[in-house]
């Protein structure tokens, strides 16, 4: 319905902050790397490898991205076009020793046909994930860290202040899931486009969207202070002990 924002009715977080939304029938997979760069998993240190492709309307520059999936006795190569946790260090990485771009050499091929039989043997020995990036400028295989998935439904509604909406997060395990995310920031001011959220101390942030449909975000309770030139001042005190998820649609041209 025109005029109304439609309450998130269900969300997946992925690892620290992968967050996926659906509104009614439509899925929406926001794709973004988190902001810190490593963090600890089993001490094996391993970070968020955005895979975007992309394809130079000549064709002479192109980034490609492959997961080898073991699949029984066989080994599945799929295209993947989303964040993936991957270990820091490179299983192999076949660069163009002049530091060129690997596709103007004569051995371009043959880097790749040995990238490929190497992310498969990895995938159907050691029954990982692997990771193969298809560069212009290199070819590099990885091992695909393993993804901790935490699943919850948005509950209440426990704040509002235009189309700025505050939902409780309901079903996570909190003890688990502070345990095991790692904390993106603290702010003491965010702005969600013509809003102000102020917080003494400052609130946990634990993940974030800035999107073409909106913004959101995931935060613990706080007391919070909201400013808007539109809306004015409110304020709402939220219960530390739970998770809480800010979220805010692209604005209309002619309204908030």
């Amino acid at each position: 319905m025109d005029g109304v924002v439609q309450k998130p009715t269900i969300f997946m977080l992925i690892n620290n902050d992968d967050l996926r939304m659906v509104f009614g029938k439509v899925t929406f997979v926001p794709h973004m790397v988190p902001k810190h760069e490593k963090v600890v998993w089993e001490d094996t240190e391993w970070r968020w490898q955005e895979c975007q492709w992309y394809r130079s309307k000549s064709g002479l520059t192109f980034t490609y991205y492959y997961m080898y999936v073991p699949n029984g006795y066989q080994v599945k190569r799929v295209e993947i076009h989303r964040p993936v946790p991957i270990d820091n260090d490179p299983i192999l990485t076949i660069p163009d020793p002049r530091g060129g771009k690997l596709t103007n050499t004569g051995v371009y091929e043959d880097a790749k046909e040995v990238a490929e039989v190497v992310a498969k043997n990895f995938a159907k020995i050691y029954g990982w994930k692997i990771l193969l990036i298809d560069d212009v400028w290199g070819i590099e295989v990885y091992r695909v860290m393993p993804e901790k998935v935490y699943v919850a439904r948005v509950g209440d509604l426990v704040f509002s202040q235009g189309n700025l909406r505050i939902y409780e997060i309901e079903g996570l395990p909190e003890d688990e899931v502070r345990s095991n995310l790692m904390l993106m920031y603290n702010s003491e001011a965010l702005t969600v486009y013509n809003h102000v959220i102020l917080s003494r101390p400052s609130v946990p942030v634990y993940g974030q969207r800035i999107l073409r449909r909106g913004q959101m975000y995931i935060i613990s309770g706080a007391n919070l202070m909201m400013m808007s030139q539109d809306h004015g001042v409110s304020g709402v005190s939220l219960n530390p002990n739970k998770f809480y998820l800010i979220f805010h649609p692209s604005p209309r041209i002619d309204k908030d």
